[in-house]
């Protein structure tokens, strides 16, 4: 196999797995996210919040939102450079792997971050509620184990 041919092979592995591991996300996104507004209002009807809970967990959603952002922004310049190692002729794959490292870690502190989050949601709701949420999260883990495996 010549060089051109493995440098199109990495190249098309590459954007696989950016595209296929959330990687590709765009700035400010981590993975495909429904506007907090959008997402809350889908909350306040599906669990019945009240116009107390609403606000509070719009605060959550506030609260959070700065800290996501940061290290989203983080991660974008990371992305760009893992591209660039694994778009070499020559990858390096000790640095390639340092890089994925990188980028690991902050994909941990946001999820992080959306279980904090979440926490502090479930906190405020009703029994009901709570169960109601356990539903919507365990049907949402279902699709997404789902498409996962396509």
């Amino acid at each position: 196999m010549n060089t051109t041919q493995k440098l199109l092979g990495a190249t098309a592995a590459l954007t696989l797995i950016l595209s296929a591991g959330g990687l590709s996300a765009k700035p400010g996104k981590e993975g495909p996210r429904m506007d907090p507004e959008k997402r809350l209002e889908h909350m306040r009807k599906n669990l019945d919040l009240s116009d107390e809970q609403t606000e509070q967990v719009r605060a959550i959603m506030a609260k959070y939102a700065p800290k996501r952002e940061a290290l989203m922004k983080k991660m974008a310049p990371l992305r760009k450079e893992l591209f660039e190692l694994m778009s070499q002729e020559a990858p390096d794959r000790n640095a390639v792997k340092a890089k994925m490292e990188q980028i690991s870690d902050i994909r941990i502190e946001l999820r992080l971050l959306m279980l904090d989050g979440r926490s502090e949601t479930f906190r405020i709701l009703n029994d009901e509620q709570k169960q109601k949420w356990k539903e919507q999260m365990k049907k949402f883990a279902r699709e997404k184990g789902k498409r996962n495996r396509d």
